[in-house]
């Protein structure tokens, strides 16, 4: 699929890729982990299918409460999404990782430089379109559906990362089968400050349902 697949940049086309995928391979009951926009599809997918048997939500939000915020976001997200067509992708990427939601990350040059090196690779048309369809200002608030998802489920939030632990402790609050793991000496991508921590309470969330 290409960018002008527009229906794919979408909570609901996403979700609907991901489902045909497992059906192509053929997955069972599989345990779903997302990161950050992954993560708020995670919490999409949770909400809305009954195709998991748990899932991980990391360092990601259930959806913005209101209109005004929503559309505010649209609009910060469709101004983002424009500089990252007009600049070269590798600038555009180290200004982002530099922003303060990555200042953990941004005081490791070597993440950072690796995490740049990676991603500039990517088709700059496709991020700005992913960041338009899926952008948080697109994203229904899934809130009140939380409380009627049986599978289990772990909120994961970085300790250095105060405002994704206030809205992992309330998602949590919200779920009746739910775990909150506040990842010490971590910030919003904890999974590459602290991999192996992460790793581990991965594996221990699975293990205390098999």
């Amino acid at each position: 699929m290409g960018y002008s697949d527009v229906g794919i940049y979408s909570f609901e086309g996403a979700g609907a890729a991901i489902c045909s995928l497992m059906e192509e391979l053929q997955l069972s009951d599989p345990v779903l982990v997302g990161y950050s926009m992954g993560g708020r599809l995670a919490v999409s997918l949770a909400v809305t299918t009954r195709k998991f048997s748990a899932a991980v939500i990391t360092s990601a939000s259930p959806g913005l409460p209101t209109e005004e915020e929503r559309q505010a976001r649209r609009t910060s997200d469709q101004v983002l999404a424009e500089s990252l067509l007009s600049l070269p992708l590798p600038r555009f990427l180290r200004d982002w990782y530099s922003g303060p939601l990555f200042e953990d990350l941004a005081r490791r040059e070597d993440l950072l430089d690796r995490m740049v090196e990676r991603r500039s690779h990517n088709d700059p048309h496709e991020l700005a379109s992913a960041l338009r369809g899926m952008s948080l200002g697109a994203q229904p608030s899934y809130s009140e559906l939380l409380a009627g998802v049986t599978i289990p489920m772990m909120f994961v939030a970085g300790k250095r990362d105060s405002r994704y632990v206030e809205i992992a402790e309330k998602m949590a609050a919200n779920v009746p089968r739910a775990r909150l793991e506040v990842m010490p000496n971590c910030g919003h991508a904890l999974h590459l400050q602290c991999p192996l921590a992460y790793a581990d309470s991965l594996r221990a969330f699975m293990r205390s349902f098999d």
